[in-house]
């Protein structure tokens, strides 16, 4: 019987040390998205934006 409970023990510790690790790889991955949306916001969005700005003023200018 307290050959089963320290199992038991060391099977819940390693359930813990999985969850910890899941829990640090999903902070990670949330992390890789924020960097890649700041890329993708920096090299395309941004730009966008800076173009439309000036084709509504060639358009503004045309007219």
């Amino acid at each position: 019987m307290a050959h089963r409970w320290d199992v038991d023990s060391v099977s819940l510790d390693w359930n813990f040390a999985k969850l910890w690790l899941d829990f640090a790889n999903f902070r990670s991955y949330f992390a890789k998205l924020r960097r890649d949306f700041a890329d993708f916001d920096y090299y395309f969005a941004k730009p966008i934006f800076c173009m439309q700005g000036y084709l509504l003023l060639y358009f503004q200018y045309l007219r």
